[in-house]
């Protein structure tokens, strides 16, 4: 039997999903309500949480796909809050030193290309593309950061550099693990934020949690 895994960051991203359609396993654990085949998985914020906690689930669990779902930020105003995206590729955007004004003098640029350092910028794709009812979402191309951004110079630095429409703060290390594990996956994402975003005060949460939520109800009906 196929598993999907649904993984989301936090449970605030996806709770009314949660309360509504899936019983508790463990603590970060849940499972689909009638789909014993679906799987939930919260792994805490960030790239470091992502890492661990995706790659102990995978370890532990046959998956043969998995989504990435969750909040994101938009650099760009086609993609207002509410919008699902499909992130098609992502990198580790802050890998590197931190100039003055507030830019990144990237590994890529202060290493040989061929050393190990000078790829970890590189943008990272699927390696098998997990094809679902939302496929048809605008592909973005995407960055992971340990910080929010809320700074004008920054967020023109990231657009100018990395082409960047959306910002996570775990994309690319779920990309990093499923294609490790050889695990088909995609990434879709509510905007829930334009940036910089004057703070929280910008972010329309709400808006945001509705869109994953009919996301992924539609994702277990199709299942």
């Amino acid at each position: 039997m196929s598993q999907l895994l649904i993984v989301s960051s936090t449970v605030f991203e996806i709770e009314d999903f949660i309360k509504d359609h899936c019983s508790s396993v463990s603590k970060f654990h849940y499972k689909v309500t009638n789909k014993a085949d679906i799987h939930v998985l919260i792994t805490g914020m960030g790239i470091a949480n992502m890492t661990l906690q995706l790659s102990r689930f995978l370890n532990e669990h046959q998956i043969s796909g998995a989504i990435n779902t969750g909040f994101c930020g938009s650099f760009s105003t086609k993609f207002p809050p509410g919008s699902i995206v499909q992130t098609d590729s992502d990198c580790f955007a802050e890998l590197g030193t931190l100039n003055e004004d507030q830019t990144i003098r990237t590994f890529s640029d202060n290493t040989p290309a061929n050393e190990i350092t000078g790829q970890l910028n590189m943008f990272v794709k699927p390696d098998a593309l997990l094809r679902s009812v939302y496929s048809n979402s605008p592909m973005v191309r995407g960055i992971t950061v340990s910080s929010c951004t809320n700074n004008s110079q920054r967020a023109a630095f990231f657009k100018l550099q990395f082409e960047a429409e959306t910002e996570t703060m775990e994309g690319a290390a779920f990309y990093l693990c499923c294609n490790a594990y050889r695990i088909p996956c995609v990434q879709l994402r509510a905007v829930s934020n334009f940036i910089p975003s004057g703070g929280k005060v910008g972010w329309d949460v709400p808006r945001a949690q509705l869109a994953i939520r009919n996301l992924l109800e539609k994702v277990i009906r199709n299942q």
